[in-house]
């Protein structure tokens, strides 16, 4: 799904991928095989990743240590780190913080059993306790619908559904 922020991505680190294919069994890819854009890759939906490898550059330790402690503090400001969540659900669209758009929308706080439209952060969706999938599901499916019937944008997510039909 090529991780990363709005400024850099993983998939220019990347040497190698190992997926599993229920069925099909182990496949290797190395990067050149690999298409990658903003929170997608060529690698197919219907095979799981088990292995990535990644080339890193020489750094100033301290340096690092610094970028990571600031990325750190401003996801724990920003984010709902404190409960289970699959992370980011939607895309955002280009020029455009999803985030915003739930909020805007009325649905951040909102709940389906025990799943919550994050309070922190519109883009998340968190488990407050026994959330079933079809729960999330439904909060994904509101929060789709409300920000297209608005905004005329229709959300991606960047979540895999595995199980459903």
């Amino acid at each position: 799904m090529n991780a990363g922020t709005s400024r850099e991505f993983l998939g220019p680190r990347v040497v190698s991928v190992t997926t599993l294919r229920p069925g099909s069994g182990l496949r290797r890819y190395v990067a050149r095989d690999i298409e990658w854009n903003y929170r997608e890759t060529s690698v197919p939906f219907d095979e799981v990743v088990l292995e990535c490898e990644v080339a890193t550059e020489p750094g100033d330790a301290e340096e690092v240590r610094h970028a990571m402690r600031k990325s750190q503090e401003r996801r724990r400001v920003t984010q709902p780190l404190g409960l289970p969540s699959c992370g980011s659900v939607f895309r955002n669209p280009e020029r455009e913080s999803v985030g915003r758009l739930i909020e805007n929308v009325g649905l951040k706080g909102a709940m389906c059993g025990g799943a919550q439209i994050s309070e922190r952060h519109a883009n998340f969706i968190v488990n407050k306790g026994g959330a079933k999938a079809v729960e999330v599901l439904s909060l994904i499916h509101a929060a789709s619908e409300a920000v297209g019937e608005r905004y005329g944008i229709e959300l991606v997510p960047e979540v895999r559904f595995l199980g459903f039909e």
